[in-house]
């Protein structure tokens, strides 16, 4: 079977979003990243929508690599600011969660 085009990979992940079919977001949005010639407004929402399922998948590292990938794109872009600071937050607590938890083994 052909891909679907881009508009289709890109709503399918939205709604993907909405019932927790993360595994399907991740592919929808791959599929959208490695086809040729993509408007960066739709790599955006891509990057956007791809780190909205890795976030929910508590791959914080990864949600923040396409954040910051689609930053490069298309640095003005609200909703992947906005997501950024609230992945950075959720980083900084896992690491101090982290940090207390092997201050408790070793201390």
């Amino acid at each position: 079977l052909d891909t679907p085009p881009v508009s289709c990979l890109l709503n399918r992940a939205a709604c993907g979003l909405k019932i927790n079919a993360f595994a399907s977001v991740i592919e929808d949005c791959d599929a959208v990243l490695k086809t040729e010639g993509v408007e960066t407004t739709s790599i955006a929402k891509a990057r956007y929508r791809r780190a909205n399922a890795l976030y929910s998948l508590k791959k914080l590292d990864a949600a923040m690599a396409d954040v910051e990938e689609g930053l490069r794109i298309v640095p003005s872009d609200p909703a992947l600011q906005a997501y950024g600071t609230t992945i950075k937050k959720a980083i900084v607590a896992r690491d101090e969660k982290e940090k207390q938890v092997y201050a408790k083994m070793w201390g």
